[in-house]
Order: C-alpha cells, then structure tokens, then sequence
C-alpha cells in the first residue's frame, strides 16, 4: 500500500474520540400561552471538523423539534415540525468565532472556540405551540435530536464528508410524552 493511500484510508476511518453531540437538558415552559422549548446540548467536534473550522469553513448544525398527538387506533398526528439551523465559522483576520442562529436570525462572536461551542449548544424560549391547541388528558409526543449537515459544507469537501465517520456527527434522539 502506497503512503498515499495509507494516509487517504487513515482520514476515512479516523473519527476523534469523544466527538458527538449530548443533550444536557431540555426543557418546556409556559409563558403567555405559548409552550416553549430550552435546550443545552454540548458539542465535541471531530479532528477533521475542527481543522476544517480552524481554515475558515463554516459549519451548520440542524437541531429538528417534531410534536405529534398520540392516538390509539390510527397514527399518530403531527403537531408540528420544526428546524433550527445554527452556523459556526471561525474568522481568521479578527481571530473570532461567530455563532449564527439562521431562525432567530441572530448572530454573536466569542473570542474563544468554548465560548462559542457553549452558544451554539444554548437554545432558550423557542416557542412551539399555543397552550390552547392541547388538549386536556392527550398525549403528545415530542423528540428532538440534532446533527451536522454535510449537504452544507463547500462542494468540495463533500465527497470526503460523506464517507468520513469524523463528519457525521449527531445527537442521540431525546424524546418525551407531554400531557397536559
């Protein structure tokens, strides 16, 4: 096997350890009349993410909310779906990290890559449903889960991307019944 193709399978298979994505906490809340959704998730890039960020490419994360109403005889009905797309991008000339929130569409710059690793995982007050659409004594099931999109990266990262185990990186489904 040639030094080139070694190194080739090594960047195929290596995935940095640790790396994925972890919900520390979510959470729903009332506040005038409007169900809202916290969530902390915590973030551990992969060497290859990290690399990728450290020259200047952006990466989007899509954290998906979906609510159904549980029924017993038929499927379930969907309440809602929801995506919330976060980008991260480093900026090599100002030494800045930049947290973009594209449904929000806020942004805020952290001078360090925890700072802005602790924002990206901070999701707060994301309104979901009006109280008065659920009904007393239903179930509702709601799941949320997050991951990388790849589809997002520049073109020509791509193809490595989808291949790599160090790109695919996602949360663990969290997922919960509510009744009100």
């Amino acid at each position: 096997m040639t030094k080139i193709s070694l190194l080739v399978l090594l960047c195929v298979l290596g995935l940095a350890h640790g790396a994925g994505i972890t919900f520390k906490a979510v959470s729903l809340g009332v506040d005038e009349d409007m169900l809202l959704l916290d969530i902390a998730e915590e973030y551990e890039l992969s060497d290859n993410m990290l690399e990728a960020l450290e020259n200047g490419v952006p990466l989007t994360f899509v954290t998906y909310i979906n609510m159904q109403r549980q029924r017993r005889l038929i499927w379930n009905e969907d309440m809602f779906e929801m995506e919330v797309k976060k980008v991260l991008r480093y900026h090599t000339l100002s030494s800045q990290y930049q947290v973009n929130n594209l449904y929000t569409n806020t942004q805020q710059l952290f001078a360090t890559r925890d700072a802005a690793l602790r924002a990206l995982g901070q999701t707060r007050d994301l309104p979901l449903v009006k109280e008065q659409r659920l009904e007393p004594g239903q179930i509702y099931l709601v799941d949320v889960r997050t991951r990388h999109e790849i589809d997002a990266l520049p073109l020509p990262l791509r193809p490595m991307a989808y291949v790599s185990p160090g790109w695919h990186l996602s949360s663990k489904v969290w997922e919960w019944q509510l009744k009100p």
